[in-house]
């Protein structure tokens, strides 16, 4: 799954550009979530056209615009969850760039996670891979 990652000066409007931008293009937002920290605002996203979203970003925003390989895991959805897949990324000498929920459910959750090095996170949660 790619995930896009877009950052900007933290600024009136920027969520409202990108989102406009996209439904301009028909192009279906599966998942966005956006931060601001000081001066400077981020919004990671999964979409339905990675590669138009990509093209359209970049030719109609002046937003850094940033593109991001992410793992899907199935894991239980229970306290100390996350904090043992996060163990078992670092033990095998990898960076997590971002890791997010995407959806829970009764007993188990969905989370998509990006690292330094993408094959070595498969290879990493092999066992517990959403294909």
């Amino acid at each position: 799954m790619k995930q896009i990652s877009i950052v900007s000066e933290n600024q009136c409007g920027m969520i409202s550009k990108l989102t406009e931008v996209l439904a301009c293009h028909h192009i279906n937002i599966l998942s966005f979530d956006a931060e601001s920290f000081q001066d400077q605002a981020v919004a990671l996203l999964s979409v339905d056209q990675y590669e138009k979203a990509m093209t359209v970003l970049r030719a109609e925003t002046a937003f850094k615009i940033l593109a991001d390989d992410v793992t899907l895991v199935h894991i239980e959805d229970a306290p100390g969850a996350l904090a043992k897949i996060a163990k078992q990324i670092s033990d095998e000498g990898l960076s997590i760039r971002s890791m997010r929920i995407i959806q829970r459910g009764t007993g188990d959750s969905i989370v998509a996670i990006s690292a330094d090095r993408s094959e070595a996170l498969m290879a990493c949660l092999k066992d517990i891979l959403i294909s």
